[in-house]
């Protein structure tokens, strides 16, 4: 007696085809799944290349931003000084301001500069003697 008979025989393959029919869409997702993941990795290279890029130039920025901070830390303590020089020049030019205003009131006061004009009339010359003659 054979050992699988016609009948069982063609049980099996009636069961392997709807396995088959089963697995197949299932064998076929699998591999576009596989594809898609490929394409995303192959993206995922690509930003990561690029975010390694963007990386670098950011650490050149970082030290090109750190060199300017120095420089504007060195222009800073120069503007200081030159402010608190020109605020001793701006004293001095107030001491020296006061005492010049000081001084001209006193040469005016001298001069007597300061009050209203003098209403002298002086005789035109020669007249005086013109009349004494006459």
């Amino acid at each position: 007696m054979p050992l699988v008979t016609p009948a069982d025989y063609a049980r099996c393959e009636a069961l392997l085809e709807s396995i088959h029919a089963i697995v197949h869409p299932v064998a076929e997702g699998q591999a576009a799944l596989i594809e898609r993941c490929d394409r995303i990795e192959t993206r995922l290279a690509r930003i990561d290349d690029k975010l390694e890029q963007i990386g670098i130039q950011l650490t050149a920025i970082d030290s090109k931003l750190t060199a300017i901070n120095s420089k504007l830390t060195v222009i800073n303590s120069k503007l200081t000084a030159i402010d608190s020089k020109l605020t001793a020049f701006d004293t001095k030019l107030d001491t020296f301001s006061i005492n010049t205003h000081s001084r001209l009131k006193r040469i005016e006061t001298h001069l007597r500069l300061n009050g209203p004009p003098r209403s002298r009339k002086r005789p035109p010359r020669g007249s005086t003697q013109r009349r004494k003659a006459a």
